[in-house]
């Protein structure tokens, strides 16, 4: 089996929630679009708010992108500005079935979309 080729990419993100949902909402990201997170900046470059980079297949780092912008124009444009070459091995995306979000997710559908909260 051929390993995939990594990427990264880095993402201010905005939560009108407590740190808690927060977490929580970084949980889904990473389990619904296969990513890792290898970056959390509390106060990211963008003026305050934390940025986060991620690490995944450039497949999974474009749908999440495109979902995350709720823009698909948009989501390309940020992975092409923002989006880097990664060459740590092996990928795994550790999820912990004692605190897993699937079946209970609250802010993205399985399928990649944002729910309305």
């Amino acid at each position: 089996m051929q390993e995939k080729e990594l990427k990264r990419f880095s993402v201010d993100m905005a939560f009108d929630g407590d740190a808690y949902e927060f977490m929580q909402y970084l949980q889904e990201v990473c389990e619904v679009f296969n990513l890792q997170i290898v970056g959390l900046i509390p106060v990211g470059p963008g003026g305050g708010n934390p940025e986060v980079t991620f690490r995944g297949t450039k497949e999974d780092l474009i749908r999440f992108s495109i979902s995350f912008h709720d823009d698909p124009e948009l989501g390309q444009e940020m992975i092409d500005d923002y989006m880097f070459e990664d060459c740590e091995q092996p990928f795994d995306v550790f999820i912990d079935e004692r605190f897993t979000t699937k079946g209970k997710r609250e802010y993205i559908e399985e399928d990649g979309t944002i729910k309305e909260w």
